[in-house]
């Protein structure tokens, strides 16, 4: 397995990561409205932007799987817009029914290497699937009109895209997350792009499989929590600190199971 090492950065252009809270509110999907709103997000993206699914298999406008049922979903709000900026699920592997994969191991099966979680409990095990940030917040913030509309601060709009911000509070948001519920491991199929991404965050993934065609070149990427927190600096603890306390106030209120 590869475990990527790059430049620990908690810091981008600037600006903290954890500031983008300055901006941005976390939530956990509580409601059927709630997952409506972000499979319609999820279409957005993945069909009517990239062209990852057909038209055909989003019927209504929406993305959506068997496996949503069975995730908890996250999301994060433009707070000056109340526009839904980004997404993601959660989805432990002992919840699933019997004889029923994670997606990640369904994408591999046509493939002649499989990705080897055999040595890892599952009921310690989560994925994290469904990253989806809206396009209007991965722009450049060099389009004036944008920068005014949902109203960012100049020292945000340094930033060479929001998607990278977003991507770090989602998947900071995803281990605070799994951490508070006593999980060990996460799993996901990633870009490459991606995992370069976090790992300048401080958030490692090791390598499991070669990349597949899987909506452009992914792999399977693995990582304990533990080893995953291993090198964030004081900004990325600071704001897993942040997400946890916020998340752990949620539960409280909303009795939230994984």
């Amino acid at each position: 397995m590869k475990l990527c090492h790059c430049r620990n950065v908690g810091k981008e252009g600037g600006v903290s990561v954890s500031d983008m809270f300055d901006y941005f509110a976390l939530s956990v999907a509580t409601s059927l409205e709630e997952v409506d709103a972000l499979q319609h997000l999820r279409w957005s993206v993945y069909c009517d932007e990239l062209g990852y699914e057909h038209p055909k298999n989003c019927p209504g406008q929406r993305e959506g799987d068997e496996y949503d049922e069975m995730s908890v979903h996250l999301y994060i709000t433009h707070r000056e817009s109340g526009a839904i900026a980004g997404c993601v699920r959660v989805i432990a592997a002992e919840s699933l029914p019997e004889g029923i994969a994670l997606p990640l191991e369904v994408a591999y099966q046509l493939s002649l290497e499989q990705p080897d979680l055999a040595g890892i409990p599952r009921q310690n095990l989560f994925e994290i699937s469904r990253l989806a940030i809206a396009t209007t917040f991965r722009r450049r913030r060099s389009d004036d009109a944008l920068s005014q509309e949902y109203g960012l601060l100049s020292d945000v709009a340094q930033a060479r895209t929001n998607f990278s911000y977003l991507a770090v509070l989602l998947y900071s948001a995803v281990i605070a997350l799994g951490e508070s519920y006593g999980f060990a491991h996460a799993c996901a199929m990633m870009q490459p792009r991606l995992v370069r991404l976090l790992s300048r965050s401080g958030l490692l993934f090791r390598q499991l499989a070669p990349l597949i065609e899987h909506h452009g070149q992914r792999a399977a990427y693995f990582s304990s929590l533990s080893d995953a927190t291993t090198g964030m600096n004081g900004d990325m603890r600071q704001l897993v600190g942040r997400i946890t306390r916020q998340l752990g106030s949620q539960q409280m209120r909303s009795g939230l199971v994984l």
